[in-house]
Order: C-alpha cells, then structure tokens, then sequence
C-alpha cells in the first residue's frame, strides 16, 4: 500500500512539472506575441489555403493602398522625402556591411511556417534593404510605429507589415530554440 501512495505521489511530482513547463512556455509564447497574425494576399500561398489552414477572412490582408513601402511611408505623410532619403542612404550602408551581408534566410530553421513555400525565400537569400528599412523605422520612429499598429488589421500600412513580418520570420532567430 505504501509503495502504491508514493508511486502516486512521484506521479503527481512529475504531473506537476510538466504543468509548470508548458505554463513556462506559455508564458514565454505571450510574452512575444503581439497578438493577433495577420497574413498578407501578397503570399499566394495563405490565400489559396485560407480554409486548409483555418485561417479567417478578416486576418487576411487584401491589396496594399500604397505600391511599395516608400509612397507607403511618403504618401501616407508618416515621413518627408528628405527624411526618406536620408533614411534610404543610412539603411544602404548597413545594408552594405558584413553583418547584413551575413543575415541569411536559413529554413531549416524556422519555426514550421515554411519561409520557403510561404513567403518566397529560398534557402540562403539574403534580406533586401527594404527588410532594413522596414526594420529601421519599426525601431527608430515611434509615431509611425504606433501608426501601424492602429491600422493592423487594414491595408494601409500593408507594405510595412508584410516585410516586418518577412524580415522577422525568413531571417530572425527563435527565441524559443
């Protein structure tokens, strides 16, 4: 009977830590969520499999208002020309130096969203300096920033999301591994 009660005990142990560590990862998981994913009809792959994936309608985002993310950043009055030039100039700099120059897409690691089929990298790519820039901006401007994610769920600011998201997925590195 004893032998039963502490089988059961060590059972409830073991029970209990694998509680904690799938609450630990939660936890983990919200901490770096922002929220609700968004996909872009700009990757063919989420339209064309929205049901497959149960992926809902109003997470889709369709056509972009602006024709890339200069005229998105420009026309939107989020920054001058001159201010774009100057930000432009700056990211072709980092943009030339080796530490981007080392930022690879590397799929065998990502995080089981498929970079390569989804969004159009193949293995090795490198970013491209609108990834820098739409990276540079999230980072280093605040209004724009809150800006976009006041229109998340929109087209508005659709060129600026779709490659944070590239840059994020197809070259970052997982905080989980």
């Amino acid at each position: 009977m004893a032998q039963k009660q502490q089988q059961q005990q060590q059972n409830d142990r073991e029970e209990l830590d694998k509680e904690k560590q799938h609450k630990r990862k939660m936890s983990l998981i919200n901490e770096y969520s922002i929220g609700t994913r968004y996909y872009y009809d700009h990757w063919n792959y989420y339209s064309e499999n929205q049901a497959k994936l149960k992926i809902e309608s109003t997470s889709i985002i369709r056509g972009s208002h602006y024709a890339n993310l200069k005229a998105e950043m420009i026309q939107s009055n989020a920054i001058t020309i001159e201010e774009w030039l100057l930000l432009e100039l700056y990211c072709k700099v980092l943009f030339e130096s080796n530490k981007c120059k080392k930022l690879k897409c590397d799929i065998l690691k990502s995080d089981g969203h498929g970079v390569d089929i989804h969004y159009g990298f193949q293995q090795g790519d490198g970013m491209h300096l609108e990834h820098i820039i739409s990276i540079y901006i999230y980072c280093n401007f605040p209004d724009i920033k809150r800006r976009f994610n006041r229109h998340l769920n929109d087209n508005k600011y659709s060129n600026f999301g779709r490659l944070l998201r590239e840059t994020v997925e197809g070259f970052g590195i997982s905080v989980f591994h």
